[in-house]
């Protein structure tokens, strides 16, 4: 019986491929399964993946697509071979790590009745010693519990810990199949689908917090280049979130639907980030999807990300001057849609200018101490989310600000 499938897609990695192979062969045992996927390298890596079947023909499988289909068809491909009862998806350029990840997830799933086993991993720079460590690591189990997806995905979202990579997620694979789970073909980034969709779908969800996976960072990987393609997929994911949101909403807490606006907001402002390198501006034409249809969805989700009142509008219409403070994705929703109203902003206040623009949307950024000459005569508008919007409200009241709004954003 195999209990476990690790699929491991391949392309064009030969630097790394025996790298990635001894370190699963180290864990294996006859109840497991390497299945090796070729997504048509043009290099050594499927001479080298023969080889090692060859060395060990009841351990690893071998699988070649004659032409380039991307990793989600490759990940699919061995979703759809594999005969183990839980599925591990493993890149071919990292490498496992811990005393015996794949034995002690498998006890733990069991044991535990799992969809899906979280854990963390370890990033290393590509020039870094390879070196992978197989010590022992302190797990505790004493407090763990059973979360949904759902749950899952509303804590990841508000704590900012999201483990959206398939590596760092151990999978049973009826769950999968089941609910025809499956990789979106042609995608950078597909990793953020795959998990949202699968969150919508598992109910039973152990998180660890230990780490069991290598992730090897590559500067000039596909994923780290600005391209196209690269901005067709964020795009591509915004819309599969939204379309997911929309199959859901209805059943989903008030929470939860703040969660999903928190994730959609995110990859539709990266998008726009993105956009100037839409070569040819071509991006509408690729989706084949009414121009209208879009902007309408686009529309609809960024009226979740903003609340503001008709009473609110009006006053700030009466205003001779408006600073927004922050500069952050609720801020910057503000700034859009304060701006399409013909609102005139003066300034973005921020608390600290590291790491944040010069200018939003041709409104300076500037350090909100500095801007105290307006505290007597100006609006200011909080820009951040409601939970941190009491605090805020306390620091301008003690910088001596005197009009003070705060909008409700979720």
């Amino acid at each position: 019986m195999i209990t476990v499938s690790i699929i491991v897609p391949v392309f064009n990695v030969e630097k790394y491929l025996s790298e990635c192979l001894e370190s699963i062969i180290s864990y294996a045992d006859r109840n497991m399964e390497i299945i090796c996927i070729d997504d048509g390298s043009t290099d050594r890596s499927y001479e080298i993946i023969l080889q090692y079947q060859k060395r060990y023909p009841d351990l690893i499988r071998c699988m070649k697509h004659e032409c380039n289909k991307g990793l989600s068809e490759a990940r699919n491909t061995g979703l759809k071979y594999a005969r183990g009862k839980y599925v591990w998806f493993v890149d071919s350029d990292d490498m496992l790590m811990g005393e015996n990840p794949i034995s002690f997830l498998y006890v733990i799933a069991e044991n535990y009745n799992t969809d899906i086993v979280f854990f963390d991993m370890e990033k290393f720079e590509d020039d870094m010693p390879c070196e992978y460590s197989k010590n022992a690591q302190d797990v505790s189990l004493d407090n763990a519990h059973i979360l949904s997806g759902r749950e899952l995905f509303r804590e990841s979202i508000n704590e900012n810990r999201i483990k959206c990579e398939s590596c760092r997620q151990f999978f049973r694979k009826d769950f999968l199949i089941n609910n025809h789970l499956e990789f979106v073909p042609g995608l950078l980034h597909e990793d953020n689908v795959f998990w949202i969709q699968c969150c919508m779908k598992a109910e039973r969800i152990l998180n660890l917090n230990c780490k069991f996976y290598r992730y090897r960072q590559r500067p000039g990987s596909i994923c780290h280049v600005m391209s196209p393609k690269r901005v067709q997929s964020v795009f591509v994911i915004f819309m599969e979130i939204y379309m997911t949101w929309k199959q859901n909403y209805a059943s989903l807490t008030e929470q939860e639907n703040q969660a999903f606006a928190k994730y959609m907001n995110r990859f539709f402002d990266t998008w726009q980030l993105y956009r100037e390198y839409d070569e040819g501006n071509e991006l509408l034409n690729w989706l084949d999807a009414p121009t209208g249809e879009i902007y309408n969805i686009v529309n609809c989700c960024k009226s979740r990300w903003l609340k503001i009142e008709e009473k609110e509008l009006e006053i700030l219409r009466k205003q001779k001057q408006i600073i927004v403070f922050g500069a952050g994705v609720a801020a910057k929703s503000m700034i859009r849609y304060l701006c399409n109203q013909h609102i005139k902003i003066e300034a973005v206040g921020v608390t600290n200018t590291d790491g944040n623009p010069a200018f939003l949307s041709n409104i300076p950024v500037k350090p909100i101490e500095q801007l105290t000459e307006y505290r007597e005569t100006a609006m200011i508008v909080i820009g951040v989310t409601n939970r941190y919007g009491k605090g805020i409200y306390e620091q301008l009241g003690k910088l001596g600000f005197q009009h003070i709004m705060e909008l409700e954003t979720l």
